[in-house]
């Protein structure tokens, strides 16, 4: 299963709120979002499915993942995988400025995410 929510991109402005190793950027495909407590459910086995799917589509994706020292976002999939016991990789477009009025991302993530789904439904 795919959670496609929205992921954090880098952003210019703040970048120290950023990992300095995993930084997303917009328009530079699709972000694969990995949390060490859980708040992601992305497993080496869902993000190898996902990749894969991306590599069939031609589409490159990046990874998110919380930094420890800051509390970080989380999605429904961790509610839905406490439900059905189905691997779920948590994953979505890079954007700037996440719940304000101020949202900023790329189309090209946005066609390339459409390619990934389309490979996935043709399987």
């Amino acid at each position: 299963m795919i959670s496609s929510d929205q992921a954090h991109a880098a952003h210019p402005n703040f970048a120290s709120y950023a990992d300095p190793t995993n930084r997303p950027r917009i328009n530079e495909g699709p972000v694969i979002k990995v949390a060490a407590n859980g708040a992601y459910t992305s497993d080496a086995n869902s993000i190898a499915v996902f990749r894969n799917l991306a590599r069939i589509a031609g589409v490159k994706t990046q990874t998110f993942v919380n930094r420890s020292d800051k509390r970080g976002g989380s999605t429904i999939a961790s509610i839905t995988t406490s439900k059905l016991d189905i691997p779920i990789v948590d994953v979505k477009n890079p954007m700037w400025g996440m719940h304000s009025a101020v949202e900023t991302a790329g189309v090209k993530d946005q066609e390339a995410m459409e390619k990934i789904i389309t490979v996935l439904f043709e399987q």
